[in-house]
């Protein structure tokens, strides 16, 4: 950007982006890139396929999973719980600790722990 006062190129750290009378610096620098504290996280949060979503291949993990949309190969959850939402469409051979069926599976399904359906399986 150009400065009519001078004629010269304005420096990047001069541009400003904030009000004209701002009288707070923004502060900048790696402590702002931290998220903020008070976001919860949570290591055994439950991962989503969300309705729309379509995966054709072989999905693997360790942490629990809900579908509700369209998968279609292998699925392997061995130590976590699946659950097949109600919208969910699973053309797959399905291994995993527990598995919650809500909507439509059409391959074979192995749990080490709990089946538990509520559609019958085709």
């Amino acid at each position: 950007m150009w400065r009519k006062e001078d004629g010269r190129p304005q420096n990047p750290s001069e541009i400003s982006t904030g009000p004209m009378n701002s009288t707070t610096p923004t502060p900048s620098g790696p402590e702002n890139s931290k998220p903020p504290a008070s976001v919860p996280t949570s290591s055994n949060a439950v991962a989503c396929l969300s309705q729309g979503i379509r995966i054709k291949g072989e999905i693997t993990g360790s942490e629990d999973l809900f579908i509700d949309g369209n998968v279609e190969g292998k699925v392997t959850f061995s130590n976590a719980v699946l659950t097949v939402g109600p919208n969910a469409s699973v053309k797959a051979d399905i291994n995993a600790r527990e598995i919650v069926v809500r909507g439509r599976v059409e391959e074979d399904w192995t749990a080490r722990n709990a089946c538990r359906s509520g559609i019958p399986r085709k």
